[in-house]
Order: structure tokens, then C-alpha cells, then sequence
């Protein structure tokens, strides 16, 4: 990193040991006078002719950005029209981010599949490794190329809380807004007794502590994880496992922190924050269940719309006489289409105990929008059906006028007979 006024020199704090102070003394030697230079992470390992080569790039990209700034100045001291604002400099996109990163030896293939971002890429490539080239290919299959590399399903699966194992074993990762809590589960791999079994749950939380570490990175997870592992009795294998989790780890950019095992078979590990994980980017918190998974079951539901009813009744004051049906008091009940299901199914429908045991007329309507569990109880009292309402016996139905909804009235008198008839 060059910065165009100082005279220090920097070292990325993820570099420690000999590494970081091997690069420490390049970059005194390297440092231009009036500039500030920092090593990144990903200049570990990199020999002086790279940094330095580096260094060059940036420093020809800061003599450009001056000239066209002077030129600009220049320009707008003698008028000329559209001289200012200009644009001095545009950073490199994220396919050339990725480039610069991650693209060196140790990749055998860079795939692309726009020729534009290609000829970007290989353009980039002839000036600062020549020798790197002829490992971008260009992807002309008419197949998209995620499905060619199967990136699609890894996609999916970061959406998923559950993750199996390799050996049988599964992970569940559930996020909160304090921490994310990871669950490893042994399965089918988890058999025999005494020592076959103890060598079962290591050979599950070892393999764990690899996913686990290979997770955080797809999923960008930041802040405090909690890991629980399968309980092992054997202390050199709880340290076994410690030792894999760091090991795993040191992959990953970002700085990570594990704790050892603890008594109960818990580790604690801690990962800084840059930006909102992978999951809260490419999905947003479902309508429905408000982000918490579940939703309210049917039967709770149901209840809410009895005891909803109840407080009409109470409040209003009316008093019907349980022996003439036409006296009950009328509702417009608007629910989803499950709840309408649930109501109406059966011989004995929900809908007609609900209305026989508080003698009220319910008035059953589908409402489109409505998420599971909501419902609307209005008091049903339409004054233009008030004449062809007194015409009706129970056991008619309502007439359906043009324009309106259907509504479905249950005569409980008449319903229960035939319930019995049924019998």
C-alpha cells in the first residue's frame, strides 16, 4: 500500500515471526522518500524483484493520477469548457481485485466467462506477470459456467443450517445477532463401544473442525462462534482437535481466534467482522415466520381466532338465544388458504364446532396476501343483504351478488343433525 505523504513503513499484524520481519526491512529498503509504505497480507512469501515490481506499478499509477490532475488544472486556468470535474483515477474492478490477490503459482486455471473481463484480465497479467497468462482460459460453452463447476448448489448450500459430513457426520450452523452457534452432530458414523466409539467422535470432530473453518470463510461469519463438539474423554484427543481447528484456520484472510475445549465440549472461536455475512447478503428475513424459522401452528392459531371472538362477544353485549339460530350474532372470518383448509376439513369441521360451541355465525373468507397464522374478524352487518338475510332459513345459503366475494355460511342446527345422521 502506498500512501503519497509520510515516511513510515507498516507490516499487515497477520504477518508475525521471521516473515514479518524480513518484509519489515524490504519495505525500509524499498520506500520511496515522502511516501508511507505498508506490506499487505498477501505480500508474505513474496521474494524483493515482486514487491519491488509492485511497487513500481504503484508508483507509475500515482505519476499518472498527478499529471492528469496538473493537466486538468491547467486546462481549467485557461477556460477551456468540460475541463472539471474529471476523473483522475478508476480502481480495478473485482475480477482484477481477485487477480491481484489470489491469482499467482499456486493457481493452475483461471476461468472466465466474459471476453471482456478476460482480454482485462490477460491485459493486466502482461505487465505484472507475463508468465501467468497461459493459465487464463475463456469459457465459451453455452452452459452457464456455474453450472458447469457445480457453483451453484455451493451457493444453496450456504443458505442451509444444516452441513453433512464426509464420514456421516452433520453440522448445524444457526445464526443469531450475538453469535453463531455450531452444532456438531456424529449420525451414522457414530457406532461400537469404548474405544472403537472414541475413535468414531474423533474421527467426526476432527473432520467437523475442518468444515467448520472452510464455512466461516464461504460464509464470511464475523464475531463469536460457538462450536459444541461431541464429547470426548480423552484429553489428547480434545487437544487433537484444538490443534486441527487452528490449523484449518490459518487459511483464512480475516483474524481468527480458538479457545480450547472447554469441560462441557465447547470451543470458542472469533473471527473480525468486516462487513455482514454471506447469508444476510443474498437473503432477506422471511415474511412469514419474521426470520425466527417457525411458524405459529395451526392449532395456536385457531385459538387466537376463538378467543378473538370471545372479546368481540364480550364487548359488544349481545345476548342470543342459544334455541334460535338467526339471533346469533354474525362474523366475517378472512384467513389464508391453509387456515381455510384447516377449518373446513373433516367430518366435523373446526369451523362448525367453533360456531356452535359460541353460538355465532362465521362467515368463512379466503384472503390473498394473508401470511400464515394472520387472520381479520370483522362483524359481518352488510345493509343491502339485510331483506334477502331474513328471507333465509339456516340452511340456505347466502346468495351471491355480481361483484362480490363467496362467503361461506355453516348452519350449526342443521349440520349437527346430519353429523349425527352420519353416525
Amino acid at each position: 500500500i502506498l500512501v503519497s505523504r509520510g515516511n513510515k513503513v507498516g507490516v499487515s499484524k497477520k504477518i508475525t515471526g521471521i516473515e514479518r520481519t524480513r518484509l519489515k526491512g524490504i519495505t525500509k529498503l524499498l520506500r520511496p522518500p515522502g511516501f508511507t509504505l505498508t506490506a499487505r497480507t498477501v505480500a508474505a512469501g513474496h521474494s524483493w524483484e515482486e514487491l519491488n515490481k509492485d511497487l513500481d506499478r504503484l508508483l507509475s499509477t500515482w505519476k499518472g493520477i498527478t499529471e492528469h490532475a496538473q493537466s486538468a488544472a491547467l486546462a481549467a486556468e485557461e477556460g477551456v469548457e468540460g475541463a472539471i470535474p474529471v476523473m483522475l483515477y478508476r480502481s480495478k474492478g473485482q475480477a482484477l481485485s481477485i487477480v491481484q490477490d489470489d491469482f499467482n503459482e499456486k493457481v493452475k486455471r483461471l476461468v472466465v466467462d466474459s471476453p471482456r473481463t478476460y482480454h482485462e484480465v490477460t491485459g493486466y497479467l502482461q505487465e505484472v506477470a507475463p508468465e501467468l497468462c497461459n493459465r487464463v482460459d475463456l469459457y465459451e460453452k453455452r452452459t452457464p459456467i456455474f453450472d458447469e463447476y457445480k457453483i451453484e448448489k455451493e451457493i444453496d448450500n450456504i443458505l442451509c443450517k444444516r452441513v453433512v459430513l464426509q464420514n456421516g457426520g452433520s453440522l448445524i450452523i444457526e445464526q443469531t445477532e450475538a453469535l453463531v452457534s455450531i452444532d456438531v452432530n456424529g449420525g451414522h458414523s457414530m457406532f461400537g463401544q469404548g474405544t472403537s466409539q472414541e475413535k468414531a467422535i474423533l474421527d467426526v470432530n476432527l473432520e467437523a473442525a475442518k468444515q467448520i473453518a472452510r464455512e466461516l470463510r464461504l460464509r464470511d461469519i464475523g464475531g463469536i462462534i460457538v462450536v459444541d463438539f461431541i464429547d470426548m474423554t480423552d484429553d489428547s484427543n480434545k487437544r487433537l482437535v484444538y490443534e486441527e481447528m487452528k490449523k484449518a484456520v490459518e487459511k483464512d484472510r480475516s483474524t481468527v481466534g480458538v479457545s480450547e475445549l472447554s469441560k462441557l465440549g465447547l470451543m470458542e472461536i472469533t473471527r473480525k467482522r468486516v462487513r455482514p455475512s454471506v447469508t444476510f447478503m443474498i437473503s432477506e428475513p422471511c415474511p412469514c415466520c419474521h426470520g425466527i424459522g417457525r411458524v405459529e401452528a395451526l392449532d395456536t392459531s385457531f385459538s387466537k381466532i376463538e378467543r378473538e371472538i370471545c372479546r368481540r362477544l364480550a364487548v359488544s353485549g349481545h345476548k342470543s338465544d342459544p334455541e334460535k339460530p338467526k339471533s346469533w350474532p354474525r362474523f366475517l372470518l378472512r384467513v389464508d388458504h391453509e387456515m381455510c383448509t384447516y377449518l373446513t376439513s373433516g367430518k366435523r369441521t373446526k369451523l362448525g364446532i367453533l360456531s356452535s360451541s359460541l353460538k355465532v355465525w362465521v362467515l368463512l373468507k379466503i384472503a390473498r396476501g394473508f401470511t400464515r397464522g394472520a387472520f381479520e374478524l370483522l362483524p359481518y352487518s352488510d345493509q343491502k343483504d339485510t331483506d334477502e338475510q331474513k328471507e333465509l332459513s339456516p340452511e340456505s345459503p347466502l346468495p351471491r351478488e355480481a361483484g362480490r366475494p363467496r362467503l361461506s355460511v355453516f348452519p350449526i342446527k342443521k349440520w349437527m343433525s346430519r353429523a349425527k345422521r352420519a353416525k
